[in-house]
């Protein structure tokens, strides 16, 4: 009979601390991820496809461009990585 008077508080516990441990990501969150550069490649790409998916090329001196792809960004020895989509500033 103890048994069951425990089941049901210690379940609640349980179910809560489960719960507690699930924290979604905000939105602001998921676009400070977006902002980690992505460094290019030791052996830079001599060729690209035509692919037209904005990349911002970082340059080592902290300057930014943007490009059409990452390929075309890292083909530029000044740049040092990349961050998906649009420059920030841009």
């Amino acid at each position: 009979m103890r048994i069951k008077k425990l089941f049901f508080p210690v379940l609640v516990s349980i179910i809560s601390i489960v719960l507690a441990g699930c924290n979604p990501i905000k939105d602001d969150e998921k676009e400070s991820n977006k902002l980690i550069m992505t460094p290019c490649p030791h052996e830079r790409p001599v060729m690209c496809p035509d692919i037209v998916e904005p990349a911002c090329g970082v340059f080592s001196n902290g300057g930014v461009y943007q490009y059409q792809s990452k390929c075309l960004a890292c083909m530029r020895h000044i740049v040092s990585g990349y961050i998906p989509g649009a420059c920030p500033n841009k």
